[in-house]
């Protein structure tokens, strides 16, 4: 028998090391090319991402004021210290003016025929607060005392300002009326109801917020006060405890007040009580 030995052939050790590193050289290649994109995708995520926490936070304030028919705007505030007292008397103003009248007026509604708002819009001086700078509150108020199963103390998600998946949260600065181009703050109105709203984005173990990430504006009209025309005034009826006759004063729907105006503490907090309704009010 014939034995027929066959030598088998293989790669030589510097064949497979030229192999390796042609091999290398077109990973760095691809990975040169792949780190540019990578940073777009990483961009593009987080702008659009920023974008639509703005919008989620930007509609629910719209929702809220949009249908209000009355509106009393506070800005520029410093409640600190305080601001259960503040609220509450500025409650039972709003109720004397448009269901019970002045002190010296005789009550004729037992009870407010309507539940009463108030949003708040925090906006910390500094970074002390990070987690919840630009938190939206909002409690509801019925016969002047707050019903707690319907008021929020985070009325917009928790989780977008400190949610730990994120490795990273939002905050917010809202500022009542827009920038225009000639460097001059817009006024707010019923009919142009503006705020600019500032979106930062920080990493989990940052001290600071740094840079604003995003900007946008905030518009929209307060339809059922600006339908009612220039004078945004309510008729209300009284009845006066010294001649007891019946009649009706006129109280403005729209009033805007600041810090200054009120004679307080300057902040950067922002509140609004008001009444609204479901749907536009029938005009005729």
């Amino acid at each position: 028998m014939e034995i027929v030995n066959k030598r088998l052939k293989g790669f030589t050790l510097v064949e497979m090391i030229v192999v390796v590193c042609l091999f290398m050289m077109m990973m760095a290649c691809v990975l040169s090319i792949l780190k540019p994109m990578q940073k777009v995708y990483k961009d593009t995520y987080e702008y659009t991402d920023g974008q639509a926490v703005g919008d989620i936070a930007a509609r629910y304030i719209e929702d809220e004021l949009r249908y209000a028919n009355r509106l009393y705007l506070y800005d520029k505030m410093d409640l600190s210290s305080g601001e259960t007292a503040f609220i509450e008397k500025e409650i039972e103003d709003f109720r004397n003016d448009f269901y019970f009248g002045r002190p010296d007026i005789e009550k004729i509604n037992k009870k407010d025929p309507d539940d009463i708002y108030v949003l708040k819009i925090s906006n910390p001086k500094d970074d002390s607060d990070m987690d919840s700078r630009g938190k939206i509150s909002r409690w509801k108020y019925h016969d002047g005392a707050i019903v707690d199963s319907e008021s929020k103390e985070w009325a917009v998600n928790q989780g977008i300002y400190d949610d730990e998946p994120r490795n990273g949260f939002y905050s917010f600065k809202f500022e009542m009326g827009s920038w225009s181009e000639s460097g001059g703050i817009m006024s707010v109105s019923p009919s142009n109801f503006t705020m600019d709203m500032s979106i930062y984005r920080s990493k989990r173990d940052a001290t600071t917020l740094g840079d604003t990430y995003m900007k946008q504006t905030i518009a929209f009209s307060l339809v059922n006060i600006a339908n009612k025309g220039t004078i945004l005034k309510e008729k209300v009826p009284y009845i006066n405890t010294a001649t007891l006759l019946r009649g009706t004063g006129e109280v403005s729907r729209y009033q805007y007040h600041d810090s200054t105006t009120l004679s307080m503490t300057e902040g950067n907090d922002v509140y609004f009580i008001y009444t609204k309704v479901p749907k536009i009010e029938d005009l005729t």
